[in-house]
């Protein structure tokens, strides 16, 4: 039978090598731009981290501790090299809807979130879809709102559990994992926390100058960390999709007004034109001077108020 694989050894050798051709431009833009992108990765040896084993404390923690690597890698830049002919490196403004973390002075917060420090946003990062920015609205949801494990009355006397999670009416209050000593709480004990909230909330037993620490020991009930997490990632996202609901080109929007709606719509509910007519007003004429006029809330602490204020201003173009 035949054999294709055999050759004859005494048949010359032709050298069937190819002849290199020259690359185009757009190849070797293409070349350098993958070196760069090698050369940043390498120089910064940050993986992108992977929090979704980890319970909501340990999870805020490594957010920031990688975010502080992060930063230090970055403060020691190396010495510029030659660009290629197309320059693709050269430093220029950075697109709309890009961020990155840089810290902030410390403020006052309570021994649940001690070890963590308060960030504030500025250009840097991608934002490429609603999961980053939960990601990147979740520190300041911390700051303002707490990781609370067990039930409290908020200053407008709703009953409230974690980063500010409603759980005023029964049905909610029933879909929350509630948990005794470790073990999962009974329909009974649920219903005894709250009636005796229900009762208080009709005592008027909250406002402004009763903290949410007044309540812990009004109620064994409490939720893990995981719960927590749960929560508030939920809710965000439920409030994201309002947003798009209500505000058609809100993928348009400046990362810091994008920060701010998500922030009223979790702590408020909704930021419909009917309730905030002069807010809708402002952001569909991109006036941003009364876009700052208009977003102030009520029954919160001023800092938050303040808070929403400086993202709007950190608003460099729109």
């Amino acid at each position: 039978m035949y054999n294709n694989n055999w050759r004859n050894p005494f048949a010359p050798t032709i050298n069937q090598t190819p002849v290199p051709r020259e690359k185009t431009i757009r190849e070797e833009l293409e070349e350098q731009f993958r070196l760069e992108e090698e050369r940043q990765r390498q120089q910064s040896l940050i993986p992108k981290p992977d929090y979704s084993n980890m319970s909501l404390r340990e999870e805020l923690e490594a957010r920031f501790r990688d975010l502080d690597n992060q930063q230090n890698n970055q403060s020691i830049a190396p010495t510029p090299t030659a660009q290629p002919q197309a320059n693709i490196n050269q430093a220029s403004p950075l697109p709309q809807g890009f961020n990155s973390y840089s810290p902030v002075p410390n403020q006052p917060v309570t021994p649940w979130h001690s070890g963590y420090q308060n960030y504030a946003i500025s250009p840097a990062k991608p934002l490429t879809n609603d999961e980053n920015l939960i990601d990147v609205i979740f520190p300041d949801l911390i700051k303002h709102e707490r990781g609370v494990e067990y039930m409290y009355l908020d200053t407008q006397g709703y009953k409230t559990v974690g980063i500010g999670k409603n759980v005023d009416d029964w049905e909610n209050f029933t879909n929350i994992n509630w948990t005794v000593d470790g073990r999962p709480a009974t329909f009974s004990e649920k219903l005894v926390a709250f009636s005796k909230f229900e009762e208080m909330k009709q005592n008027n037993e909250y406002g402004q100058k009763r903290g949410a620490g007044t309540y812990k020991n009004l109620s064994n009930l409490r939720i893990a960390d995981e719960e927590i997490k749960r929560l508030t990632t939920e809710h965000l996202k439920k409030n994201i999709k309002y947003l798009h609901d209500e505000f058609s080109d809100f993928d348009s929007y400046p990362l810091g007004l994008k920060k701010v709606l998500l922030d009223m719509t979790y702590n408020t509910g909704s930021v419909t034109e009917e309730n905030w007519p002069k807010l809708h007003k402002a952001i569909k004429a991109r006036n941003l001077a009364d876009i700052r006029k208009h977003i102030h809330r009520k029954h919160i602490a001023e800092s938050r108020n303040q808070w929403a204020e400086q993202q709007i201003d950190s608003i460099v173009k729109w």
